[in-house]
């Protein structure tokens, strides 16, 4: 577990240096053993840190990982119960629209809102209520995935500014073909303003609900935000200038660093939303946005919401680490 490094500017990056390599992983491992089991749902920025999680433990062998870039149903913006996925898996590919069941076929835009994605209520639950399960989940660690910012291409249910004359029928599919105004700028439906936060509230909404299922420790991890053309960074710190705006070909683009640049805000999003819709809830921030932000050079070039690995992963899971250590020590 011993390893430098080592970016674009050849700056060596090593942050255990305290500790023999095995030494580390017992404590690390001790930790994970003391909190009890810790479901991980997100997309692949919380991949990445369980990856850096499981290489500290030892395997994380008592955590679990779900793939999730959404957590909510993206019409309902609300997390799917486990009867409402069972519901849509029998209805095959004529749901009733009742349901609001995803499409089943997906595009490209769509293949963050498919189903699968939508089963982390069914992991929490089944495990909580399962008899033969030894140990029910004590944390539950979230994050939203960089595919967020997408739902602007959608209608939901809620707000009603977000709802189009075909309702349920027009869900997931893209507004460029639904032949109404549809818009991120539209009054009450702005994507991270508005329907963000009614994400947040759901996800919170269903985990208060869900009393028998969980009453543990909610950790919600932030996004580090994007680097436009991050194959040009070089050293940490400065971000490139962006390219020259193209308003015919780069929507996508303005929206994912809209996205981006607005979810430095997402950590007072979910304060709110728990502790209004989840006070008996254990709540906590793991803020990894601001420190992220400086280390543009972190990235694979091929893909700027890829991580170097080892690297600043497992930066993100040593401050997981911290913060689950004082969940052991009985930490306010």
């Amino acid at each position: 577990m011993q390893y430098a490094w080592r970016p674009h500017n050849d700056c060596r990056f090593s942050p255990i240096g305290l500790f023999s390599h095995s030494e580390y992983r017992s404590w690390a491992s001790q930790i994970e053993s003391a909190v009890g089991p810790v479901l991980f749902v997100g997309g692949s920025v919380l991949s990445q840190l369980f990856t850096a999680f499981q290489a500290l433990t030892g395997g994380a062998t008592r955590s679990q990982f779900h793939r999730s870039d959404v957590l909510v149903n993206s019409y309902t913006l609300r997390p799917m119960t486990p009867a409402d996925i069972d519901a849509c898996i029998a209805a095959g590919p004529s749901p009733p629209a009742a349901l609001a069941c995803p499409r089943q076929d997906y595009h490209w835009e769509v293949a963050p809102h498919r189903l699968s994605e939508l089963k982390w209520t069914s992991a929490l639950e089944g495990k909580q209520r399962n008899p033969g399960a030894l140990v029910a989940y004590q944390t539950l660690v979230l994050n939203v995935g960089i595919e967020w910012w997408k739902e602007y291409l959608y209608p939901s249910s809620y707000p009603p500014a977000c709802l189009t004359d075909g309702g349920v029928n027009h869900a997931y599919l893209p507004r460029t073909s639904l032949g109404v105004p549809y818009s991120i700028h539209a009054p009450g439906c702005e994507v991270f303003g508005v329907k963000y936060q009614q994400m947040a509230q759901g996800v919170a909404r269903y985990l208060q609900r869900a009393s028998r299922a969980f009453s543990g420790h909610v950790i919600l991890v932030t996004s580090p935000p994007g680097v436009e053309r991050c194959s040009t960074v070089t050293h940490p710190g400065p971000r490139p200038e962006p390219a020259p705006y193209n308003p015919i070909t780069d929507e996508p683009t303005m929206m994912a660093r809209y996205y981006y640049d607005s979810h430095r805000y997402a950590e007072t999003v979910w304060k709110h939303a728990f502790q209004q819709w989840a006070p008996r809830l254990r709540f906590s921030v793991l803020n990894i946005t601001q420190m992220s932000a400086l280390r543009g050079d972190s990235r694979v070039n091929s893909d700027c919401d890829q991580f170097c690995l080892p690297g600043l992963p497992h930066v993100w899971a040593e401050m997981l680490l911290r913060l689950l250590e004082q969940e052991r020590d009985g930490a306010p």
